[in-house]
């Protein structure tokens, strides 16, 4: 797998690159969530994994845009993460957007022990313009 689109990199966004993997591979968290409806931290988003547990159906907001560009270390156009929801309830969870973020894909994790794999794009780092576009990839059993 090719980490540059191609062999005319400069050095400076090779750095960038190589920077914002290191980055991103350190964040993230493993969290537990038992209650109902809430709204996700950036921390649980980037490289994280929520699992869900205890409750029916339950909706997932995510951070807003601006919150998700800030938390992303030298963020730009294209920056990505990905996060795991692991659905272990006995309804569906459904992920829904904050502020700044637009959905595609499959958006929920069906129900009973279903996890839910998703990848955040940054399509817009303007300050006062962020935007990130969420798309479900997977769904597959626990």
């Amino acid at each position: 797998m090719a980490r540059f689109a191609s062999a005319q990199v400069g050095l400076t966004q090779a750095i960038d690159t190589v920077v914002d993997e290191a980055n991103q591979s350190g964040q993230g968290a493993d969290n537990a969530v038992t209650t109902t409806s809430f709204t996700a931290t950036v921390a649980q988003l980037i490289n994280g994994v929520i699992r869900l547990s205890g409750q029916a159906a339950i909706n997932v907001t995510t951070p807003t845009a601006a919150q998700i560009v800030a938390a992303i270390f030298n963020c730009q156009v294209g920056s990505w993460f990905e996060f795991t929801l692991q659905n272990n309830n006995s309804g569906t969870a459904t992920v829904v957007a904050g502020t700044g973020v637009t959905l595609a894909g499959t958006l929920t994790a069906p129900t009973t022990n279903k996890t839910q794999i998703y990848k955040g794009i940054v399509t817009n780092a303007t300050l006062g313009s962020e935007a990130v576009k969420l798309v479900g990839l997977l769904v597959a059993g626990a």
